[in-house]
């Protein structure tokens, strides 16, 4: 059972819980703050109390469980706690108290480590583990990002602003909020401040993505409110892919029902939305795939469909009539300035997806793709591309043909490209009922 203690000399009470200690703001000072607050307040269904309190979480061993570890490798020792995995996000969060206005500091340090954004995160008025703010301190690209997590939308952004966040070094981060008003500061100065009023009172957390960051120094003060506890929650959606295969990022999924019944679905791999050869990936960015027999209730572990010395990326599928099972790409080659284009390819399977081609084809060299292969009534096979001169001022799609189930494939025939229009066009082609085809451009 906590137990209140009374400070002789401050008059201040402490709600003790066997491990924290909560510290009531001196009496006069509570007194000022029932005046301009009122007693009995509801916040969002929370009693308030008529207090300020003061909270230093010890973050030392034996001390696990004051904190919900929701996703990651945390471990706390000699007065920080520490986030290992550097390959998703992670959080833990406080278990009580629960806190309306609050200023809270905290002290971070990111590690060089790992391929990701490598960024440290900040959670507060949590009310379960999926809903909360978060503050999202990037190092990799050097951005400071306020947002707020639902089940279903994990990342509803409010604001942003660049700043230097140096991994290596300490950086001390503050966050105030006081009714709507969400401020940051960071080393001391203010990089955000923006309202918000959909969550008025939680928990505190810290967080990471894609990084090993230690914490220390957490310190908060403010209002406690009595709230229920925190609810365990799980997103209406299920991760299908998770493992060394598919590496820490993972984007531009396309799926595929096969005769056989089973789905696949293909994927970009990498460290990163372009991944370029590094020491940890040495051939870049890479197509994955899994797999489901069983409508997509369970799935095999990530595979790698497609991996050479280039960034192969956005793939998508497609099964020919003849059982063929097609994965078409495009790549990307480092250059002096950033990368370029290498050109739309392609990659077949003709045992239902259990081996594959090791070698691709360039369909369309310097052309790009985003979309699976379509097979018309004829046997025809149509790709739409896209293509960006030299310059970057206009940009127009295209289809390319097959006759021969994809074994040769014409120049591209260009569409678009007398518009004078940048359409960098993601183009997709289908055929409509009077045999019509329909091309659409982004």
């Amino acid at each position: 059972m906590p137990r209140v203690t009374t400070n002789a000399h401050t008059g201040a009470r402490a709600l003790q819980n066997g491990h924290s200690v909560y510290r009531a703001a001196p009496k006069q000072r509570a007194v000022a703050l029932v005046l301009a607050t009122g007693i009995g307040v509801s916040v969002a269904g929370a009693s308030v109390q008529a207090r300020e309190s003061f909270l230093a979480p010890v973050l030392s061993s034996g001390h696990e469980g004051e904190w919900l570890f929701v996703e990651g490798s945390w471990q706390m020792s000699d007065g920080a706690i520490v986030q290992q995995n550097t390959s998703r996000s992670a959080s833990a969060i406080l278990r009580d108290p629960a806190f309306s206005d609050f200023r809270l500091s905290v002290e971070f340090f990111i590690r060089p480590e790992g391929m990701g954004v490598r960024a440290a995160a900040i959670l507060f008025r949590a009310t379960g583990t999926l809903t909360y703010y978060w503050l999202h301190l990037d190092s990799k690209n050097g951005n400071a990002i306020l947002v707020r997590s639902t089940p279903a939308d994990r990342w509803i952004e409010i604001g942003r602003r660049p700043v230097g966040i140096s991994a290596g070094v300490w950086h001390r981060a503050e966050v105030a909020c006081l009714g709507s008003r969400i401020t940051v500061r960071l080393d001391g100065q203010q990089v955000l401040d923006f309202r918000d009023d959909a969550l008025s009172a939680g928990r505190i957390g810290l967080g990471t993505s894609e990084g090993r960051v230690e914490f220390r120094n957490l310190r908060i003060r403010g209002r406690v409110v009595s709230m229920a506890p925190l609810k365990e929650e799980t997103p209406p959606y299920k991760i299908i892919s998770r493992g060394q295969a598919a590496g820490p990022y993972q984007a531009f999924p396309d799926a595929c029902r096969l005769h056989n019944g089973d789905i696949i679905c293909v994927f970009y791999a990498g460290y990163g939305h372009v991944s370029m050869p590094t020491p940890e990936w040495p051939q870049g960015g890479r197509i994955c795939f899994v797999r489901s027999s069983d409508e997509g209730r369970t799935w095999t572990q990530p595979a790698i469909l497609y991996d050479d010395e280039l960034d192969n990326r956005d793939p998508h599928i497609a099964q020919l009539s003849d059982g063929t099972l097609v994965c078409t790409f495009f790549s990307l080659a480092p250059a002096e300035s950033g990368y370029s284009l290498v050109g739309t390819q392609m990659v077949c399977s003709r045992d239902n997806g259990r081996t594959w081609e090791r070698q691709a084809t360039i369909i369309a060299p310097g052309w790009g793709c985003s979309a699976p292969v379509r097979e018309l009534a004829d046997g025809t096979c149509l790709l739409g591309v896209y293509y960006e001169p030299p310059g970057g001022q206009i940009a127009w799609g295209g289809v390319v043909r097959s006759t021969d189930g994809g074994k040769t494939w014409s120049h591209p025939v260009p569409i678009g490209d007398k518009a004078g229009l940048y359409l960098d066009a993601e183009t997709d082609i289908i055929q409509l009922r009077d045999g019509t085809l329909f091309a659409a451009l982004r």
